[in-house]
């Protein structure tokens, strides 16, 4: 019998199979949601240890970096203490010595029997150390010299001429290191100097000028004691070694070829036209090198001064007329393009003056014997007659202290070696033709030969010495 009130049973539902698929679906759906959800929590777990491990190695690394650096310091600093000391020593073993002698005693002239006995009394002049030193060099008195030797004596106190019987002569500056004999420069071992002696001036200039360009003159010193003796060799006329120069004419090398393409620049190069792109386009292609070398006495007739040479304190350099021109058309557009940093160093040099420079150098190798280092110089300064400086048409420009091959890594380089030609100059000692040229690299020195024959030499990528053998015989 029934109870009252009470329920029936509730019949439990049944899901069809559709809904169970999708009751299944959303467990595995949300069992992956949890998974990844656990799974990006790791990650970031991960990723945060190996943050805080990496930035733990950063620090260690630094510590490591900064620990070896100091020590490299202490190294450094102990090495400077000790050279410097080590300097200062030998500074005061010199200034010892250099107290020795206090004054320095010239003999100027005098006559002498065979036993050195005193016919003539010389010329003596007595001076303190200090001022018979500069910096090292001797001093000797040039005007007693001149007075010894009866030069005439010209010009200024401050511009000295000293001319000999021969017409031969030598011009000082005061204060400058610069000399002129007979037409060509020399340059001094140290400034020439101005002295006033009993109320009248007097020119001093290094020995080394006298004992290495003077003949006739004999000088004689000792260190120790302090005491110059200066006579004239009776058997030698008063000179000079350097005897100036006579211009010849120029090197002529013709050729037919076609029109020079026309080119746009950034500047009004208008006026500049006919010199970068001269209408007599051979007259500058003469090869210059050790088998096609100068006459000692040549000079170009039509030298100008160079507009753009560095403002250090140098002589303003000089080209030849259409390659002075032709440069300063380059200079413009240089500038134009934004490369402001590039100025001259060297143009026109004498035959005597790349004699010194070559000797200079060869004196750099003392450990070879004089044909080794004769060949080892050449490769870095040419032998005097076979340098192009001579001829006028050749330029070292760049924007280093010195000239060096670090230049090549320069923007100012890459614009200057890829539009030179444009204005008529070629790279002359290209890096990859050493052997056709026998100078080393050189990224400073630039040749004139006229728009035509350097857009040639640059499109085909050859040395002059290439062209020259192949389009211009």
């Amino acid at each position: 019998m029934n109870q009252p009130n009470q329920r029936p049973p509730c019949p439990r539902s049944v899901l069809t199979p559709e809904q169970e698929r999708r009751r299944a679906e959303w467990a595995a759906e949300a069992e992956r949601k949890k998974a990844a959800v656990a799974a990006r929590r790791r990650a970031e777990a991960q990723q945060a240890r190996r943050a805080e491990a990496e930035k733990k190695r950063r620090r260690a690394e630094a510590w490591r970096l900064f620990c070896n650096r100091f020590v490299i310091y202490l190294i450094m600093l102990a090495l400077v203490l000790a050279v410097s000391g080590l300097i200062f020593l030998i500074s005061l073993h010199h200034t010892e010595k250099e107290t020795l002698p206090h004054q320095y005693a010239y003999s100027v002239g005098g006559v002498y029997d065979e036993q050195g006995k005193v016919i003539e009394a010389p010329v003596t002049i007595t001076l303190p150390q200090q001022d018979a030193l500069r910096d090292g060099i001797l001093y000797l008195p040039m005007s007693a010299i001149a007075d010894l030797a009866e030069m005439t004596v010209t010009g200024t106190p401050d511009v000295l001429k000293f001319t000999a019987e021969s017409g031969e002569y030598v011009r000082f500056t005061a204060e400058s290191n610069r000399a002129e004999v007979n037409g060509d420069i020399v340059l001094l071992d140290a400034p020439a100097v101005l002295r006033e002696e009993g109320g009248t001036e007097t020119l001093w200039i290094p020995a080394e000028f006298i004992v290495t360009w003077m003949q006739g003159v004999a000088v004689e010193s000792n260190g120790e004691t302090g005491e110059v003796t200066i006579r004239l060799d009776e058997d030698v006329e008063i000179s000079f070694l350097l005897k100036g120069s006579h211009p010849l004419e120029t090197i002529d090398e013709r050729g037919e070829f076609g029109d020079t393409p026309a080119i746009a620049f950034k500047a009004d190069l208008s006026a500049y036209e006919e010199y970068m792109n001269p209408s007599d386009r051979d007259a500058y292609i003469a090869l210059i090198n050790v088998d096609n070398k100068l006459a000692a006495d040549y000079i170009p007739d039509d030298l100008m001064n160079v507009v753009d040479t560095r403002k250090d304190g140098r002589n303003t350099q000089q080209l030849r007329e259409y390659a002075a021109k032709a440069l300063e058309a380059f200079f413009i557009e240089m500038r134009a393009c934004g490369i402001t940093d590039v100025s001259v160093t060297s143009a026109y040099r004498s035959y005597s003056y790349q004699t010194q420079l070559f000797e200079q150098r060869v004196d750099m190798y003392p450990s070879l014997s004089r044909e080794q280092a004769e060949a080892k110089a050449a490769t870095v300064v040419t032998w005097p007659g076979a340098s192009e400086h001579q001829s006028g048409l050749c330029v070292d420009m760049h924007n280093l202290s010195a000239a060096d091959i670090s230049f090549a890594n320069t923007a100012s380089f890459a614009w200057i070696a890829e539009n030179a030609h444009k204005f008529g100059f070629i790279l002359r000692y290209p890096e990859d033709k050493v052997e056709e040229t026998g100078i080393s690299y050189e990224p400073w020195h630039y040749r004139y030969v006229g728009r035509y024959h350097a857009t040639r030499i640059y499109n085909l990528g050859i040395s002059l010495e290439e062209y020259v053998a192949q389009y211009m015989q």
